[in-house]
């Protein structure tokens, strides 16, 4: 359970814009933070260097399968446009589920670089 000093400084972080991580700190085990300049920090022993490049690996990583699902989401609209000169509901409503997931995905890849 986090002390009410470490509540304190966790919630600091957060009114400043730091994202809480599903991460903690190797040391202390208190929630790690990415700061707006990309720093990772502890609340109690400030910027953690070594679990940085391991959590850029794994953005890496995310961003790639999202431009895997986008790629994918773009294919399917190609097949489903030479339906969509029939005009009936069912065609239009599968173009916007498309349309919908591909937006979707591409707010996650955006949020990905942030």
């Amino acid at each position: 359970m986090l002390s009410d000093d470490i509540a304190k400084r966790s919630a600091l972080l957060l009114k400043e814009g730091a994202v809480m991580l599903p991460e903690t700190c190797p040391i202390c085990g208190s929630p790690l933070f990415r700061l707006k300049d990309g720093r990772i920090v502890c609340p109690i022993h400030g910027e953690i260097r070594k679990l940085k490049k391991q959590l850029e690996g794994r953005e890496e990583k995310a961003e790639e399968v999202i431009d895997e699902v986008i790629d994918a989401l773009k294919e399917k609209l190609k097949l489903i446009i030479p339906k969509i000169e029939g005009g009936r509901k069912a065609e239009a409503e599968e173009v916007y589920t498309w349309l919908k997931a591909l937006e979707v995905a591409l707010n996650i890849k955006k949020n990905l670089k942030t």
